[in-house]
């Protein structure tokens, strides 16, 4: 049994994905944002964001690490490929690309104001963000090539964490009529029932 902890429209969608595609147990603890977290969640998450796992009894935190430790820890579901092959150099790259640059250019539009207390550099702060974004879509596009899914021909939690990230997006018709290599991915992808199960509680 997992126990995760997860908040609707956070980081907690690709975990929380994750846990229905690999059809194991689990069970949700919702976080309130918008509230102090107290010393308990604290020990669990020492940041106090989401998500959060407990798998046999040890806490996790970071969605991307939480991802790669499930996949790893039910290979037979194989939502990750192999290690050595040029397959799991794509997933790392992808998953990580995903993780430690887009997702905190997106906590600068969501979150501006652990960007900056002073409310006048938010607008300067959005518009950055809003461009380096735009530009991260339309290189990831390039990037895509002939492949199905970002690590191969093989749906991974790669494709999961890039469908939680393209959700956040703010024009979402507008992305997917600039880039459609990316707006059939996400198609693809949102069209898996765990996937799209999941979404509902989130977009």
């Amino acid at each position: 049994m997992y126990t995760l902890f997860w908040s609707p429209g956070s980081a907690s969608m690709a975990p929380h994905v994750l846990l229905e595609e690999l059809g194991v147990p689990y069970e949700l603890s919702r976080v309130e944002l918008s509230k102090p977290r107290g010393p308990d969640y604290l020990a669990i998450q020492p940041w106090g964001r989401v998500p959060a796992l407990i798998a046999d009894g040890q806490p996790m935190f970071e969605a991307a690490a939480i991802c790669m430790h499930l996949a790893d820890r039910h290979p037979q579901k194989e939502l990750a490929p192999k290690p050595g092959t040029a397959e799991r150099a794509r997933y790392y790259q992808f998953l990580l690309l995903l993780a430690d640059t887009l997702q905190p250019t997106f906590r600068r539009i969501y979150r501006t104001s652990s960007v900056s207390g002073d409310a006048g550099h938010h607008p300067a702060i959005k518009a950055t963000a809003l461009k380096e974004i735009a530009e991260f879509w339309a290189r990831l596009e390039g990037l895509i090539g002939g492949r199905s899914w970002l690590a191969g021909d093989r749906f991974s939690a790669a494709d999961i964490y890039f469908h939680m990230l393209y959700t956040w997006d703010e024009d979402m018709a507008a992305l997917s009529r600039r880039h459609p290599k990316l707006a059939a991915l996400f198609e693809r992808i949102h069209a898996r029932p765990a996937v799209a199960r999941i979404a509902e509680l989130n977009m």
